[in-house]
């Protein structure tokens, strides 16, 4: 009776103990903006001191920080990761795991993260773009190219103050034709689109995301 009594207390427990995995696109943090062949766009907002769902990247991704931030990257089956971000810091990271974001700030958490759809395909074919870390410049800015993954660009544009760019909103603009596909976190005063990209669903063009304040 005792044994028995014992193993009914357990159950509680071990359920409390299990973790429940969702799809990326189920998780209430990660709002989906755009979708094609190559890519998925989310918006991702955490509240402060909140966590997101366990939920799995399948695919690699490139994500952008808009806005500074602390968090912990809990990864399932390994120990959590202390991340201090800055503002429109931009990494690359390898899918298929599953993770938990805890915002560890007083500040929403937010950030704009691109899944790579092809990055089984692009790893074994030779990049489109070189493998270059140089700066350019051109009238009204420059743009640096931070690094190349996936077949994937990604460059910082900073526009000079004296135009109509305030620095104090991110953008990041997604650029496919259909292939190679450039990202560039930069900055911007609103919503814009390369003429040939009238929506968002079409493989060609470029866009640019500012997030909701």
């Amino acid at each position: 009776m005792k044994r028995a009594l014992l193993f009914f207390l357990l159950i509680p427990f071990l359920a409390a103990q299990t973790t429940i995995e969702v799809q990326i696109t189920s998780e209430s943090s990660h709002h989906l903006v755009l979708e094609n062949e190559y890519i998925r766009v989310f918006k991702v907002e955490v509240a402060p001191h909140a966590s997101t769902l366990m939920h799995r990247h399948r695919h690699d991704y490139v994500f952008v920080t808009l806005g500074d931030a602390h968090v912990s990257n809990e990864v399932e089956g390994k120990p959590s990761v202390d991340l201090k971000l800055s503002d429109g810091e931009t990494r690359f990271v390898a899918g298929n795991f599953a993770h938990v974001a805890k915002n560890l700030s007083d500040q929403p958490f937010r950030n704009a993260t691109i899944e790579l759809r092809q990055d089984e395909r692009l790893r074994q074919t030779p990049s489109h773009w070189p493998e270059e870390n140089g700066e350019k410049t051109f009238p009204g800015g420059r743009i640096t190219t931070l690094f190349v993954k996936d077949g994937v660009r990604v460059s910082e544009v900073n526009l000079n103050q004296a135009r109509s760019y305030p620095a104090t909103i991110t953008t990041v603009r997604i650029c496919w034709s259909p292939s190679p596909i450039s990202i560039y976190p930069a900055t911007s005063k609103e919503w814009a689109r390369c003429p040939e990209s009238s929506s968002p669903a079409m493989s060609n063009g470029c866009r640019e995301a500012t997030p909701t304040p």
